[in-house]
């Protein structure tokens, strides 16, 4: 895989991963922010959440902090279905809030 460095192109040799770890995550109660479970993230992996499809009309609201959730202009929106994958070092740097009881996502993260 070739990046830009510095302004240089260079290659970039990524590990294989043997395993990956999944989990769902539900929003028990609109506006209580959840922290994501503590799950180490390898150097040169990353984590995938997803806003599950059966969410319907549910939306999730993903921030880094618990009170960033509930600022539209702090948070990122997902809708079902919708995903976004992040580099981060542990899962728990995540937090997410719903606008309906009930909402999930997925996440998945190579290890």
């Amino acid at each position: 895989m070739a990046r830009i460095v510095g302004g240089v192109q260079a290659v970039v040799t990524l590990p294989n991963f043997l395993t990956f770890a999944a989990q769902v995550i539900t929003v028990a109660a609109a506006g209580t922010p959840v922290q994501l479970p503590s799950v180490i993230i390898p150097e040169g992996a990353s984590i995938f959440v997803r806003a599950r499809v059966e969410n319907g009309n549910k939306r999730i609201f993903l921030a880094d902090t618990s009170l960033n959730t509930g600022v539209a202009t702090s948070r990122l929106t997902l809708r079902a279905g919708e995903g976004i994958e992040m580099r981060v070092q542990n899962a728990n740097a995540i937090w997410i809030d719903a606008n309906n009881n009930g909402a999930q996502v997925e996440l998945f993260v190579e290890q």
